[in-house]
């Protein structure tokens, strides 16, 4: 983090199961910042709480994806949003499959496949 004290946007991606890719080298900080251990437990299984959070997820990490914050992270954001728009059927995914963008082929195929894209 080189003290700029930015979250490590992995971290927040990291709440949400299964969207980091498999090849991820991200662990968790300790102390923890938060005592929840993913979005299934903070939202109690809320359905429309999680669709709220994944909805702030996909624009944080679409807003961050072209910043500073991205450096070194670009494959984990592309790919966790890839997944989030699959799994929506959002209209950016397209968008993003048609730029330039990072995702990880073997994780945002099966994911693609699992959503029928």
């Amino acid at each position: 983090m080189e003290g700029s004290g930015q979250l490590d946007v992995r971290e927040l991606i990291s709440l949400y199961p299964f969207l980091l890719p498999t090849s991820s080298s991200f662990t968790r900080s300790h102390p923890p910042l938060h005592e929840y251990a993913d979005l299934n437990q903070l939202t109690q299984g809320d359905q429309e709480k999680m669709a709220k959070c994944k909805r702030f997820l996909m624009s944080y990490l679409n807003e961050v994806r072209s910043t500073e914050v991205a450096n070194g992270y670009k494959e984990d954001i592309d790919t966790a949003l890839l997944k989030l728009y699959a799994e929506a059927d959002h209209d950016s995914l397209l968008d993003l499959l048609v730029t330039e963008n990072f995702c990880l082929l073997p994780d945002s195929a099966a994911w693609l496949e699992k959503h029928k894209k």
